[in-house]
């Protein structure tokens, strides 16, 4: 229950903050995110356990955070600093978000995927692909091609497993932290 209203709060704050921000864009600009495609792999991993770890804690919003200049226990500081930590939090959440949403990351050359080779389990693969391969159809309806190789070599990949050519064994080498510490 925290951890949807954590989830919750940090999305009114995003939306809120994109809607007034005088550029076209909330917490990262659209340079930045293609900068995230080059991201290292462990880079982007200690990002998205970071931003899991701040979605599980509840947020601290304030309207207003101070802490330079003050003491603890003085004001507002002890109030600002739990709030301080939210834009950290804000910040791993965004990042971590487009991270996980760009095909050239999740989706490898071989036709692999990221959470695959991480969580090392067939489900991720297909959590990975059903979106989009229903977004590429739905493109298709409209005219667009959205089938990119990558896309075309993940199916690929996987259509042995589908088959029953190639079988696998859940979690035999786990890479995912939270996995790990799950089994």
């Amino acid at each position: 229950m925290a951890r949807a209203r954590g989830l919750s709060a940090v999305a009114a704050i995003l939306i809120a903050a994109a809607a007034n921000a005088a550029q076209p864009f909330g917490l990262i600009s659209p340079e930045r995110a293609e900068q995230l495609r080059d991201l290292p792999r462990s880079s982007a991993i200690a990002i998205i356990q970071s931003a899991d770890a701040a979605s599980a804690r509840a947020p601290h919003p304030l309207p207003v955070v101070h802490t330079e200049g003050t003491l603890p226990h003085q004001g507002i500081y002890d109030e600002s600093v739990p709030s301080r930590a939210d834009l950290y939090a804000m910040r791993d959440l965004a990042i971590a978000y487009r991270i996980t949403r760009q095909i050239a990351f999740n989706l490898c050359a071989d036709g692999s995927t990221f959470d695959f080779e991480v969580r090392d389990a067939l489900h991720y693969v297909t959590y990975d692909l059903e979106p989009l391969a229903i977004a590429a159809l739905a493109a298709r309806e409209h005219g667009e091609d959205w089938v990119t190789p990558r896309l075309t070599a993940a199916v690929d990949w996987l259509l042995p497993y589908a088959r029953g050519e190639k079988t696998h064994v859940v979690h035999f080498e786990i890479v995912w932290p939270p996995d790990i510490d799950a089994h």
